[in-house]
């Protein structure tokens, strides 16, 4: 049995040789666990399912990008959540991934993509929740390409989100209401103040907006 070895996050992991490339190396398969246990039973039923010649499942996609992914992710997934949740991934996947991973394809994935948008949006003051719930939505297109046999594994699971000291701003007040709809008219930030009022967008979200995105 290959050599086990205990990761810095607490886990074990062992390796077990596949094959080889062209050159001649040896090809890896690593399997994680929480115990050393996991890891073995892991090895054990990879080893009896290669024994009974059942092979791994084909990746029929396996030029797919991520924006492709999350397409799908969000009309099948998503398809049961409140139009407003809806509009709130669509936002996500437009404004905040789609971006800087959209053009990538699933199998380059790595997980220091997902760190540095959470970097960018940390650097930005944006609240740890929405951090959060903008690394999720990507945990959950991988998630799902997985399920797939788009991807062996996850990249962005173990991604974390660090402490911003920021908290979700209070929801805006009738008065506040009243007070945007009377004096709006001919200020030169009364449109935008009417968007953030009724579509809920927030400030960085409007900024990134363009009008062709708008229909």
């Amino acid at each position: 049995m290959p050599k086990v070895t205990k990761q810095k996050n607490g886990r074990y992991q062992r390796s077990v040789v596949v094959g080889k490339d062209e050159n001649g190396k040896p090809l890896r398969k690593f399997f994680t666990g929480r115990t050393i246990k996991d890891v073995d039973e892991q090895v054990e039923e990879y080893k009896r399912s290669q024994s009974a010649n059942v092979a791994e499942p084909a990746k029929p996609e396996s030029n797919m990008t991520f924006k492709e992914m999350g397409a799908i992710w969000l009309a099948e997934y998503k398809r049961a959540v409140s139009l407003t949740y809806r509009k709130r991934y669509e936002v996500i996947l437009r404004t905040h991934l789609n971006p800087e991973l959209g053009e990538i394809l699933l199998r380059e994935l790595k997980p220091l993509h997902i760190k540095r948008i959470i970097n960018d949006l940390a650097e930005k003051e944006y609240a740890e929740k929405t951090i959060m719930e903008i690394k999720q939505a990507a945990v959950q297109v991988l998630d799902a390409a997985v399920e797939n046999d788009y991807l062996r594994r996850n990249v962005f699971a173990r991604a974390k989100v660090p402490k911003t000291g920021r908290t979700e701003r209070r929801p805006i007040r009738e008065q506040e209401k009243k007070l945007i709809l009377e004096h709006h008219a001919g200020h030169r930030m009364g449109i935008p103040a009417l968007l953030l009022l009724y579509t809920g967008l927030r400030k960085g979200e409007l900024l990134a907006a363009e009008w062709r995105t708008s229909t």
